[in-house]
């Protein structure tokens, strides 16, 4: 919401710190819209529509599944040999909770795996 502008009228119209007309008539529209919104005054709302799910039972997710931490990924799907941190950095298929909540669907996981390992581009060459 805009800040309510407050335009002083013992200021004569020739001061250098005088208001101009655009902010005078600014003033005025904002006052009216704070009124109308907190008094009510016949002011129309946009109209709101309420999102509801389709009729019947939701569809259930396909099984993807254990939810793992990247110290369980590290540990149970990579036997040890990476670390947390970069399985958080590098293993894309991620369900990000929140800022620092980073999860892994086991499947996904195995499925990235199985994809890296039979790209030619991924292998390391010795």
């Amino acid at each position: 919401m805009h800040a309510l502008v407050r335009v002083h009228s013992d200021i004569s119209p020739g001061h250098p710190f005088a208001p101009s007309r655009a902010l005078k008539e600014y003033a005025r529209t904002v006052y009216r819209e704070r009124r109308y919104l907190r008094v009510g005054g016949g002011a129309r709302l946009p109209s709101v529509r309420v999102l509801r799910p389709p009729p019947g039972p939701p569809k259930l997710p396909t099984g993807r599944g254990r939810l793992l931490t990247a110290a369980q990924v590290s540990a149970e799907l990579f036997d040890g040999t990476v670390s947390p941190t970069w399985v958080r950095r590098n293993v894309t298929p991620k369900v990000v909770l929140g800022h620092s909540t980073v999860r892994f669907y086991e499947h996904d996981v195995l499925h990235w795996i199985a994809s890296r390992r039979s790209c030619p581009s991924a292998m390391v060459s010795t």
